[in-house]
C-alpha cells in the first residue's frame, strides 16, 4: 500500500463495528468474508494500510440498512 492511496472497500467496511450483520445476506458477502479473514495479517503487514483502516473503522458505514421499497409504476 502506497502512501495517501484508497483502501479496499470490504476491509473499510470490515473493520467497522456491526459489519457482518450489514453484509449478512448480501450478494457480496463472500467477498466481505476474506476481507475479514485477511484483515489481521494485513494490518499487521503494513503500516500505512494499518493507519488507514483505524481512521476507516472510526467513521459510519457506508451500507444502508434499511431498503427503500420504491414503487415505480406511478
Amino acid at each position: 500500500m502506497l502512501r495517501d492511496e484508497h483502501i479496499c472497500y470490504y476491509l473499510a467496511e470490515a473493520s467497522k463495528a456491526g459489519a457482518y450483520e450489514r453484509f449478512r445476506g448480501r450478494y457480496d458477502f463472500d467477498i466481505y468474508m476474506l476481507a475479514e479473514e485477511s484483515l489481521p495479517g494485513m494490518r499487521k503487514a503494513f503500516k500505512e494500510l494499518d493507519r488507514e483502516i483505524k481512521r476507516a473503522s472510526k467513521r459510519p458505514s457506508v451500507i444502508p440498512m434499511v431498503q427503500l421499497d420504491l414503487d415505480l409504476d406511478d
